[in-house]
């Protein structure tokens, strides 16, 4: 007679089961307790150490505890296909120990990833054309399905047609969502014969996904039946407080996370954290259908992380003393939301503002469509420094109905509007800022109809000294030759200018309360003082390198200013 194992040896057995090739790690030694993860362990009992991890995420977050450590081996071929819930983490009024989920040492970085493959496509009477059953009730909306979002084969995301946003816009308008066309780059339902390739559409009605691919789904050789399949975007958040609760002194470091499903709910970040003393550190942030990361507390960072294609925009939050430095935002807002509502690399906006923040030494370049940086609405006493913000299809930085901006010593070049725009704002400071080649001014201060509500926020008392000006608002047809135009009240100090210039003798253009300024005019009315002015044309390999887009230009500040000083004289 063959009789059962005991528990015991069963999770003896376990334990030697789970060994595997992983490099050691043991930890810091600060933290109470550590918890391992790997999704190729086959541990079922007693897991969580080393020798023996946690198949799942969940599985250790379940048990954390503030001042532990979670240790999580990464696999190229083999992400997580689940999120971080995480649990109260804040021992208030007592300190809060500090909490670290992070990467295994000697691995790659562990992908989190919200999208999940989807089998059981169908052929339709469409060349390429496939349907599958999509009938996912999202857990905290059961009376709803989730509508898709993404859809990816392989690495390609494919291009939605239709579809709904936050809680059902545009069929269901929302309070917050006032502006007239807040996603214009919506496609329109259409006949599923008409879809193009690599397209896909939601019947919500007949619960029915439908993908135009640009070539057939793979089959088996001998069945025929469709083996292929495509992932598609189901988290709604993949790293998260609990709404009940706070996450306090927590970092998460070396992880990637991408592809979530957000924007079916709200708009807002796919990695949302409301707390204090909060760090993501050496973090990649990457394809997610609205914002990437949000946020909200005081003494909170964000660093040497990668924030890119994100589909509305990077980086958005509250509170006070945020810190932002040494990160790269590239290719945000990807499905084109309106540039003029809430899209972009950085975009805040919200309440409590942000306050005492600094934001340095990050690189912000190719916004799709939006701004680099934008602090919109009392959001005062920020600094912005050091970064490099270029060919933004939009204003470089943006400082609205926001007061006493710190713009230090920026290599701001190449984008599509403004390189610095001030909208009614007042007592801001913009030093040692190089802006070279931007679509229009340099530098734009003006006031609109808010100013006469809001009278401490009129552009006034700005002060701009010491940047660099060349060949801004040279680059378009429509070429005004205008590095600066700005109301009366905002003095000016030891700037340098140059351009192609024209009229005789040649000169930039400066405008003051819509009164254009050549050079003479303007030093002779006392708007600048001790200022320089030289002409001459951007060289063909300047112009070359703008044209093709070529962030090596931002290397160093040597590299333009050696362009300037030896093409202005």
């Amino acid at each position: 007679m063959r009789l059962p194992l005991s528990p015991l040896i069963l999770s003896a057995l376990a334990l030697s089961a789970c060994a595997g090739p992983n490099p050691p790690d043991a930890g810091g030694k600060a933290y109470a307790r550590q918890w391992y993860v790997d999704n190729q362990s086959p541990c079922q009992f007693e897991c969580g150490s080393q020798q023996a991890p946690f198949p799942r995420i969940q599985d250790a977050i379940a048990r954390l505890q503030p001042g532990d450590e979670v240790i999580i081996a990464g696999h190229d071929d083999a992400p997580y296909l689940e999120w971080l819930n995480l649990p109260k983490l804040d021992r208030s009024p007592a300190p809060t120990p500090p909490t670290l989920i992070r990467g295994w040492k000697g691995m790659p970085k562990p992908i989190i990833r919200g999208s999940v493959p989807q089998k059981g496509w169908r052929a339709t009477r469409y060349p390429n054309t496939y349907v599958t059953v999509w009938d996912h009730v999202p857990a905290d909306a059961p009376d709803a399905i989730l509508e898709p979002q993404q859809v990816y084969r392989g690495g390609t995301s494919l291009q939605q047609v239709g579809g709904l946003v936050f809680g059902g816009y545009p069929k269901r308008k929302h309070p917050d969502l006032t502006h007239e066309e807040i996603w214009p780059s919506r496609l329109p339902e259409r006949d599923v014969s008409e879809l193009q390739p690599n397209q896909f559409m939601f019947d919500r009605q007949a619960k029915a996904l439908y993908v135009k691919l640009d070539s057939p789904l793979k089959t088996d050789p001998k069945t025929g039946a469709i083996k292929e399949t495509l992932d598609i975007s189901l988290r709604h958040y993949l790293a998260v407080h609990n709404v009940a609760h706070r996450v306090n002194n927590l970092t998460l470091q070396s992880l990637v996370f991408e592809r979530s499903a957000t924007a079916h709910y709200w708009r807002g970040g796919a990695i949302m954290l409301a707390g204090n003393h909060n760090t993501l550190d050496q973090l990649v942030v990457q394809d997610m259908d609205s914002f990437c990361v949000q946020l909200s507390g005081d003494h909170n960072t964000l660093q040497n992380s990668l924030i890119q294609r994100c589909g509305q925009g990077g980086l958005t939050g509250s509170g006070r003393n945020l810190t932002v430095t040494g990160n790269q935002f590239l290719y945000n807002n990807t499905r084109r939301f309106n540039p003029f509502w809430e899209a972009g690399a950085m975009k805040f906006v919200a309440t409590p503002p942000i306050t005492g923040a600094r934001i340095t030494h990050n690189t912000v370049a190719h916004t799709v469509l939006g701004d680099g940086i934008w602090f919109d609405t009392f959001q005062d006493d920020n600094l912005i420094a050091h970064n490099r913000v270029a060919f933004n299809e939009g204003i470089g930085i943006h400082i609205e109905v926001s007061n006493r901006a710190q713009i230090e010593h920026n290599i701001i070049v190449g984008n599509t509007a403004q390189g610095i725009q001030l909208v009614d704002s007042n007592g801001s400071t913009m030093t040692g800022n190089i802006l070279v080649g931007n679509v229009q001014d340099g530098i734009l201060i003006q006031d609109d109809a808010r100013a006469q509500q809001q009278p401490l926020y009129r552009s006034k008392n700005n002060r701009i000294s010491k940047n660099t000006f060349a060949w801004n608002w040279e680059l378009a047809r429509d070429r005004n030759y205008r590095p600066f135009a700005m109301p009366d009240g905002n003095p000016l100090h030891g700037n340098a200018y140059c351009g192609t210039g024209v009229g005789n003798p040649p000169s930039v253009h400066f405008v003051v309360n819509n009164t254009v300024h050549n050079w003479a005019s303007w030093t002779k009315a006392g708007h600048e003082q001790q200022g320089t002015h030289h002409m001459g044309s951007p060289p063909a390999e300047l112009l070359r390198r703008l044209q093709a887009r070529d962030l090596s230009l931002l290397n160093d500040p040597s590299i333009l200013l050696g362009y300037i000083k030896q093409h202005c004289r």
